[in-house]
């Protein structure tokens, strides 16, 4: 083991290569290479091969140090990553709007601290269309490498010298618990195991065992080529017939990493033809290249989807294809080769010095950035006016923060506008689209005198006895807001209640957009089942619960429909096209037709609950799909402050939708009841 282990293996530079063109051909969108992103997990194995490997022969010959394994980490990675990242930050200084370029800063220094992953986990899943635009989005697998050898070397290293006889089998236990939270993950919260180190570390693991020679060198010829051969149809059909809709890593990552088990295998020894085969000249350069290849094609990609608002076309593919490869070799060439092969003379305590200072130069930036709200002032006041402080609604009155079961019970609500009126007053109850409307309301409780209360909840809906499930669980916090909100509808203090929430989203589970997050689901104390059905069942019920409160308490019930979604951030799309002069005349949001489609689900289940309770619905689409596509701006000034919450002239729009609530005479009999025979 220890001799191959030492010796140079075209093969594996040869495997890379396959690995690193699979990866840029599927981000590139090209055909036959759907799966083309197990590449990252061939490349996983290769890692935990080699430095498995290198750690275990120079622990046999006494030269290990733990100081020579990171410096020779710090060589091979930092400096290409530290010209990738000058080079975004660089790029997006020139071209973002302050709220984008504070989302690449965040990025980069997540990078910096080795936690790009954990970052990108919070902000949505890797497949998520939206995030296709984010610059960094690439560097969480570098995060996992890292995050894997902060331990291993060390682990590796103390078991070779004083417990060798446990490492193979604890290493397999390792493995296995790494694997089987992965198979958990891809079904109980499979966004953050496509990212965590814990769900991906059996894949480094795997390479490692190989490199501590639990298989030996393949037994004869025969054997050897049979392995290739397989190895490389494994990870071809990956590559050929996996996409997006697979989960990964879980059990379907168990093909690639079998097939690149067996091809590294496969070459130990005499290598079979496969071996030869990968050892061919220009697919060995590439693999020399692959880890500058892979910093630098997905930020040129990134930022060409961005700026143009499109996927490239075959011939801008092929472009943006060669000049990220030629960055690459020069990079290699130029930068890489010369600090790995010590050409420039720096010692270590002068590579640290230079290592720190660099790293925390670039993080300067990227904090500048982050800390100065994305440095607006590199352009004129009419990008401060798209900034999202200057598009959000606030509250105008009373205790306004985002309210606690605690803070309703003890009588402490939000009051939006100058009404007195208590006795009669407005509640205005749901998720962050109900805290959106204030402005509106504020307009309205000033013109009428009609008090306004605003209880609302992110992420919320007004559904009495339900729960949105979380990550790890359902949302008590959720369940006991809308416990407490009730009480107060109980208590015959309101004489209207308006719902306002992102209907749709619960619905369906998804935004607009269905590629943007995870699906999010709904369950009470009836639920059997975690889906999309049982969500509309679950809202059904709940929303019925809500309207028997109303009714007991003798108000009226106004339901407020779901905004159009616009399925993009509507200020950052109007701000790029600011930076570059471009008119936004074609900024639009969806159809009318596509709305109400979007929208049917919703309206079916408020059909079904009028023939039991007497509730008046109110439709912001009439107001902003009057002609047919639904408007996100009016003369550039954004309608949303965001993909999905209103601005406060988006709010405002609303004033004429909204003012029944407020001038209508509210008499007992009309107020919100079950029918006869509800």
């Amino acid at each position: 083991m220890r001799h191959d282990a030492l010796s140079y293996r075209a093969d594996i530079d040869g495997l890379r290569g396959v690995a690193i063109i699979a990866v840029v051909l599927y981000h590139f969108g090209v055909p036959g290479f759907a799966g083309g992103f197990v590449g990252v997990d061939v490349f996983f194995i290769i890692s935990g091969y080699l430095i498995t490997a290198i750690i275990a022969g120079q622990v046999a010959d006494g030269s290990f140090s733990v100081a020579d394994f990171f410096e020779r980490r710090v060589r091979r990675l930092l400096p290409t990553l530290l010209i990738v990242l000058v080079a975004s930050l660089a790029a997006g200084l020139l071209t973002m709007p302050p709220a984008d370029l504070k989302r690449l800063a965040a990025s980069a220094l997540a990078t910096l601290a080795l936690g790009a992953n954990i970052h990108f986990s919070s902000q949505g899943g890797y497949f998520d269309a939206w995030l296709g635009e984010q610059p960094l989005l690439h560097m969480w697998s570098l995060a996992v490498e890292e995050q894997f050898y902060l331990l291993w070397p060390l682990l590796l290293h103390r078991a070779l010298v004083h417990r060798p006889g446990v490492l193979v089998p604890g290493t397999v236990l390792l493995a296995a618990a790494s694997l089987a939270a992965s198979v958990h993950a891809a079904t109980a919260f499979p966004l953050e195991g496509f990212y965590l180190p814990h769900t991906r570390a059996w894949e480094l693991l795997a390479g490692c065992l190989l490199a501590l020679g639990v298989l030996g060198a393949p037994p004869n010829r025969a054997v050897g080529e049979l392995a290739g051969v397989v190895g490389l149809a494994l990870v071809a059909v990956a590559v050929a017939t996996y996409s997006e809709a697979v989960t990964m890593p879980g059990v379907a990552a168990v093909l690639p990493v079998v097939g690149a088990v067996l091809l590294v295998w496969s070459g130990i020894g005499r290598p079979p033809l496969v071996a030869r085969l990968l050892s061919w000249r220009p697919l060995v350069l590439v693999g020399l290249v692959s880890y500058a290849w892979y910093l630098w094609h997905w930020p040129l990609l990134a930022f060409f989807r961005y700026l143009s608002e499109r996927a490239p076309s075959p011939i801008e593919t092929v472009a943006l294809v060669a000049a990220s490869f030629l960055l690459a070799v020069a990079s290699w060439w130029l930068v890489e080769v010369p600090v790995r092969r010590r050409a420039w003379p720096v010692g270590r305590s002068r590579l640290a010095g230079m290592a720190v200072g660099s790293t925390l130069a670039v993080a300067a930036v990227a904090g500048i950035s982050q800390l100065g709200g994305g440095l607006p002032w590199r352009f004129g006041p009419e990008m401060l006016a798209l900034s999202r402080g200057a598009l959000t609604a606030r509250a105008t009155d009373g205790d306004c923060d985002e309210p606690s079961a605690q803070t309703i019970r003890a009588g402490r609500l939000c009051m939006i506008g100058g009404g007195e009126q208590a006795s009669a007053g407005i509640l205005v109850w749901g998720d962050s689209h109900a805290w959106a409307l204030r402005p509106a309301l504020a307009e309205l409780s000033a013109q009428t005198g009609r008090a306004v209360s605003s209880l609302v909840g992110s992420g919320c809906p007004p559904l009495v006895e339900a729960w949105p499930m979380k990550r790890h669980g359902r949302s008590e916090a959720c369940a006991e807001l809308n416990r407490a909100i009730a009480e107060q509808v109980a208590s015959g203090r309101f004489g209207d209640i308006v719902l306002a929430a992102r209907w749709n989203y619960y619905v369906h589970g998804r935004s607009a957009d269905e590629s943007r997050a995870r699906t999010r689901y709904l369950q009470d104390a009836r639920s059997q089942e975690a889906s999309v059905a049982e969500s509309r069942a679950v809202i059904e019920r709940a929303l019925a619960r809500t309207l028997d409160v109303a009714a007991a308490a003798g108000a009226r019930v106004w339901i407020v429909t779901e905004v159009p979604d616009p399925g993009y951030d509507v200020p950052s799309l109007l701000a790029r096209r600011l930076i570059q002069g471009r008119s936004a005349e074609d900024v639009v949001g969806p159809t009318l037709t596509a709305h109400r489609q979007r929208g049917a689900a919703a309206h079916e289940l408020f059909t079904r609950l009028s023939q039991h309770y007497e509730i008046r619905l109110i439709d912001p689409a009439s107001e902003f799909c009057a002609s047919g596509s639904c408007r996100v701006h009016e003369g550039g000034e954004p309608l949303y402050r965001d993909d999905h919450h209103l601005s406060i002239r988006g709010a405002r729009s609303l004033v004429p939708l909204l003012e029944p609530v407020f001038t209508e005479q509210v008499e007992a009999a009309a107020r919100a009841r079950p029918l006869p025979g509800g």
